[in-house]
């Protein structure tokens, strides 16, 4: 705008009015954090604390969807997790797999530790290269019949993973919507350690998990870090089926 004298001569523009209290509550809500900003739900780290509307959408967006359709024939969907390295997850899971197997039930394993694989030594898989069928990549068999997938099978030996944390939550997306697991009675989901980017795209990705279960030592040092693990599925309304307490005596 251009002042003359006691006049303003407008060129195009609109002074800005004053919002009622409702458009100033939502633009309060909106902008209290320029977090949303050029962002999608799926890269957002403050998606288990958000309250917006536009996440009740989340589920119409592809990747989502494509993950509910693919993983619509599993009954059961359990994820062995702690925040503590080294404390029996991955032998956990595997035992956990077989002991379901045995008992007459179809299972699958997915091993999201992208760092340090270890499920396919456990279960006497080759590492050889994953074939790919109609419906998806498909697993392979490990012992007692337990279908395998894990970052092993796509990495050379010795190749280490040196990825940001975007390109691991797309990575486990794949691993849920890109897989033909078919219909098993159990998918059991063996996480790193830590509430990083594969942890928490996990839970935030898979659709109906019934659970997880925290693996701890009895020392004092993994108790307390184990409290983080819990807090998680807190955030993300994941009811914790039980904390197995690894190693705790000597036989």
């Amino acid at each position: 705008e251009e002042s003359t004298g006691s006049k303003k001569q407008s060129h195009g523009k609109t002074a800005p009015q004053e919002p009622n209290g409702g458009q100033l509550l939502e633009i309060i809500e909106i902008n209290v954090d320029r977090s949303c900003y050029r962002k999608s739900c799926f890269n957002c780290c403050n998606y288990f604390q958000c309250r917006l509307p536009r996440k009740e959408n989340l589920y119409e967006d592809t990747i989502f969807k494509n993950i509910r359709e693919s993983m619509a024939g599993i009954k059961h969907k359990i994820a062995v997790m702690s925040c503590k390295g080294g404390v029996g997850k991955s032998t956990f899971a595997a035992n956990l797999a077989v002991a379901l197997a045995q008992k007459g039930r179809e299972v699958a394993i997915l091993d999201c530790d992208f760092h340090g694989p270890c499920i396919p030594k456990i279960l006497g898989v080759d590492a050889e290269r994953l074939k790919i069928g109609k419906k998806g990549i498909i697993p392979k068999q490990g012992s007692s019949n337990v279908g395998v997938i894990s970052m092993d099978f796509l990495l050379r030996p010795d190749e280490p993973v040196t990825w940001f944390d975007p390109l691991k939550k797309m990575t486990i997306a794949q691993f849920l919507y890109g897989v033909d697991y078919g219909s098993p009675d159990y998918l059991i989901i063996d996480l790193p350690p830590g509430t990083g980017a594969e942890s928490y795209g996990l839970l935030q990705c898979t659709p109906d998990l019934d659970g997880a279960i925290i693996i701890t030592l009895p020392s004092e040092s993994p108790q307390v870090v184990a409290r983080r693990s819990i807090g998680l599925c807190r955030q993300a309304k994941v009811p914790v089926i039980g904390i197995v307490e690894n190693m705790s005596h000597f036989v």
